[in-house]
């Protein structure tokens, strides 16, 4: 079942850590729903201190990666898992020179992954500032 998502705002420039409530605006689940995928899906992560949550940028950036693989596309959680266990074995995580990250992967050939997650964050700016 594919559904077109609702956009989601932009995360704030420099913030380092969202509470499990700031999270959810930004993922656009709920918590419960969040705190269930940490559970089944070990790319996410979250920093625990004590009984509480923090999630980082890029906690938030997997988390929405998720939600486009479940409800976007329509994916199980079974095969959220082997998709994000797929980008991992073929994406080269390694920083450019000006400490960008690499668009291009180990065969050369520009990343699509990525480069789509880029143009996705464009739109959902481009929307969010229609909608201010």
């Amino acid at each position: 079942m594919k559904e077109n998502l609702p956009v989601l705002p932009p995360l704030p420039a420099g913030k380092k850590y969202f509470k499990i409530s700031e999270a959810v605006t930004y993922c656009g689940v709920r918590q419960d729903v969040l705190r269930f995928w940490e559970s089944q899906i070990s790319q996410l992560k979250p920093i625990r201190r004590g009984t509480q949550r923090r999630y980082r940028p890029q906690d938030i950036l997997i988390a929405r990666h998720i939600r486009e693989l479940r409800y976007g596309q329509g994916l199980s959680i079974e095969g959220v898992k082997e998709a994000l266990k797929k980008e991992k074995e073929t994406i080269q995580i390694a920083p450019a020179p000006n400490n960008q990250p690499s668009l291009q992967k180990q065969d050369g050939n520009i990343d699509l992954f990525k480069l789509k997650k880029i143009t996705n964050d464009l739109k959902e700016l481009r929307e969010f500032l229609r909608n201010k």
